[in-house]
């Protein structure tokens, strides 16, 4: 990497350049910084997150403390699921959860989620990041009958 930073520095001499790198190939100067410096002579800062492991003013030019920002959490259904070549198929549905309250049973396949098609687990993953508890949803499964045949239902669930 610092190879190719000194080329496009000798390159552009009238460019700066911003480098992204791990910490590790940073900290205290080491690493990238020390060998483009060997091999251009050019100087530059190296900007760190703080970890949250305590901070040795030497690390680096200058430390960034941010406030961490938690992920959103979004609803779930409370089931579990695998992807196999029917579909999107709940595995187990959890005791009291909302798939279990809408109705939702082991064996269904997701097939649509308020209408947007399901091909993947990751797709519902992201349809529900969306949504707030107490949000409804329409859950449109495939569930196989008695007789062998299987039927679509939709069925609302309140995340």
């Amino acid at each position: 990497m610092a190879h190719s930073i000194a080329e496009a520095l000798q390159k552009y001499p009238d460019a700066r350049m911003v480098v992204l790198a791990g910490s590790g190939h940073l900290q205290y100067a080491w690493g990238i910084p020390a060998r483009v410096q060997r091999l251009t002579g050019a100087t530059g800062a190296v900007i760190l997150n703080d970890s949250g492991q305590g901070v040795d003013k030497n690390l680096a030019d200058y430390i960034l403390f941010q406030e961490p920002i938690p992920a959103p959490e979004s609803p779930k259904l409370q089931v579990l699921l695998k992807k196999d070549k029917s579909g999107v198929v709940i595995e187990k549905v959890m005791k009291d959860g909302p798939a279990q309250k809408a109705g939702l049973k082991d064996g269904d396949v997701i097939t649509a989620i308020d209408s947007k098609i399901i091909t993947d687990i990751d797709d519902i993953k992201i349809l529900l990041l969306g949504k707030q508890r107490g949000e409804s949803v329409k859950v449109s499964v495939q569930r196989k009958q008695q007789d062998g045949t299987t039927q679509e239902i939709i069925v609302p669930a309140t995340l």
